[in-house]
């Protein structure tokens, strides 16, 4: 992100804030992360949605299922609808072989108008296979076929 010095210093504080919280989530620190989503949070401002997703992946990849869970529900209260964390919450769930509950969020996610993203099919897809529901795998590409193009 570039840094225009003509915003103010509350821009340029939510900005850095963002990419710190980018940072430390793509990196794996997920304590720094975290903490950094806490404080932000707590002074009425609104993170980066690509971030939390971000480090909602990284809880899924340590199989920290349970913080993940935490910072979704945390998130999707004070920002519903946002498609990056519901497709980053699905992939947490994937990871850490809640197949069902990826499946059950993907159609809560549907059933809310939610665009199907490709990427979350096909992880969705993936995992359902390999954990033996082909025929939930076959209702996810059937319900993503279905849909209107983009």
């Amino acid at each position: 992100t570039t840094l225009n010095m003509a915003h103010s210093p509350k821009q340029l504080t939510i900005t850095i804030s963002d990419c710190c919280l980018y940072m430390y989530s793509t990196a794996g620190s997920t304590d720094e992360a975290k903490f950094i989503y806490d404080q932000l949070t707590e002074m009425g401002i609104k993170p980066d949605d690509s971030a939390i997703a971000t480090l909602i992946v990284q809880y899924g990849q340590a199989k920290q299922l349970e913080q993940a869970k935490e910072l979704y529900e945390s998130a999707s209260a004070s920002f519903p609808g946002v498609a990056h964390v519901y497709d980053a919450m699905v992939d947490a769930f994937c990871k850490c072989g809640k197949t069902e509950d990826a499946y059950h969020l993907f159609m809560e996610m549907a059933v809310q108008g939610s665009n199907r993203d490709p990427v979350t099919v096909s992880i969705l897809v993936t995992h359902l296979t390999k954990h033996g529901k082909i025929f939930l795998s076959v209702l996810v590409l059937s319900l993503y076929s279905a849909a209107p193009a983009i």
